[in-house]
């Protein structure tokens, strides 16, 4: 079944029911192995954007800890997971949602296509962002093991 030829209102429970589902799926893994550490790389920040590359450094690390600490980093990645999917861009399911809202509400066509353009600008932004914060965070990572090594003469 095609979900376009679902009427607007009656998408959106349909549209919300994926990330829902990550959100709940993650916060019970992150109940289930709280006693288990995982280290995130976040630069020091309290939220950070990380693409493929940092999401691999997170799993290595945690696997490192043993599964509890994967399933642990499993239920967080869910949780951004599901977070991120409700993003009111398009093409996630959160701009889905927004289109059914202005479909369902009158809005024009036209003023739906421009928002679906301007939002997927705004999705491939974030996507680049994710990607050159994994670079920045892979050179990093490389200057401080030079300059470690540098200090202990290995």
């Amino acid at each position: 079944m095609d979900p376009e030829q679902i009427p607007p209102r009656r998408r959106i429970p349909m549209l919300l029911a994926g990330p829902l589902a990550n959100i709940a799926a993650g916060l019970l893994l992150m109940l289930a192995f709280r006693r288990h550490p995982v280290e995130i790389p976040t630069d020091g920040r309290r939220v950070s954007l990380t693409g493929f590359a940092g999401t691999l450094a997170a799993l290595i690390q945690a696997a490192a800890q043993g599964p509890g600490s994967i399933a642990r980093l499993a239920g967080s990645m869910n949780v951004g997971l599901g977070l991120a999917n409700l993003l009111p861009v398009y093409p996630l399911d959160g701009g889905h949602v927004v289109m059914s809202i202005m479909e369902a509400r009158g809005v024009p066509r036209e003023t739906r296509i421009r928002f679906a353009r301007w939002t997927a600008a705004l999705f491939i932004m974030l996507a680049r962002a994710a990607m050159l914060g994994d670079m920045r965070r892979r050179a990093g990572g490389t200057e401080t093991r030079n300059r470690a090594s540098a200090e202990t003469g290995h």
